[in-house]
């Protein structure tokens, strides 16, 4: 289940109350399993991430116990909060299951049901449960759940969450069912910046004292050019140059503030290629 945006339009057809979580910034990640507990972990696309594993079995394995048999599977992100998005991503890219990976958590901000027929309340409180009885889970994480009554417990909310080190909140409606593999109006992702996905065309290397990292040119949907420095320390925008020319063609997640007259992301930030997603 993916989200729109906090839009006014769909903040007029919110409905009171409803739920909000922090917004991750990490890399998101399904778990399904079998009768045999088997377990399997992918990315919404279908990308295989079982090199993970060894990582998260015992505390998913306590976790599934404490879950009625109609639970399917767990919805959530990789995240170690206050670490670097294109970090995060280097670890769940390196099959090889580096040392730091080892600080990875699976953050679950969501259940899927067998016939999808509950109601977010019913599976926040699901799993709400579910954690209370499984005890030691230590890579596997709860993300925090809270009810608002008004718009404006949805500002208070976000300037919390931003106080707190994250880039936002979701907003989810109280009784919108799971709708597996769509954009739902059930889920809303609230922040006061944009995020969208441009194509990369081409890079440059940066000067001075950031020689040695790129500069990702990036095209809008209109064609229309602008650049976008990377995120990330200066040792890993130096990694990220010595691929920079692999990434051209794909999508790269551009953060900016609004939009010049001529369409072009004003403040452009580039967050990563989700082509592992």
């Amino acid at each position: 289940m993916l989200a729109h945006e906090f839009t006014p339009q769909r903040d007029a057809k919110l409905r009171y109350p409803c739920f909000v979580q922090p917004k991750l910034d990490g890399v998101r990640m399904l778990v399904s399993w079998t009768s045999r507990a088997s377990f399997s972990m992918e990315s919404r696309n279908g990308t295989s991430f079982d090199h993970l594993l060894p990582i998260f079995t015992t505390d998913l394995t306590a976790l599934k116990k404490s879950l009625p048999a109609s639970v399917s599977s767990l919805d959530g992100e990789l995240y170690i909060h206050g670490e670097p998005f294109q970090d995060i991503v280097s670890m769940v890219r390196n099959r090889s299951v580096p040392d730091t990976a080892k600080d990875l958590q699976y953050h679950v901000y969501d259940l899927i049901d067998e016939d999808r027929a509950m109601s977010f309340k019913e599976r926040t409180e699901l799993l709400r449960s579910a954690f209370r009885s499984t005890k030691g889970c230590r890579r596997v994480k709860e993300v925090a759940v809270k009810e608002v009554g008004s718009r404006q417990a949805i500002e208070v909310a976000l300037d919390e969450a931003e106080h707190d080190g994250y880039e936002g909140i979701m907003i989810r409606a109280s009784t919108g069912t799971y709708e597996l593999g769509k954009r739902s109006s059930n889920l809303l992702k609230y922040k006061r910046f944009s995020t969208d996905e441009f194509t990369i065309v081409s890079y440059r290397e940066a000067t001075g004292r950031d020689r040695g990292t790129p500069i990702f040119e990036c095209a809008t949907p209109s064609g229309a050019l602008f650049s976008a420095r990377p995120v990330g320390t200066l040792a890993a925008r130096a990694r990220l140059f010595d691929t920079a020319s692999e990434q051209v063609g794909k999508a790269m997640t551009v953060k900016f503030q609004g939009l010049s007259r001529s369409g072009i992301p004003r403040f452009p930030v580039a967050l990563g290629v989700r082509d592992y997603e």
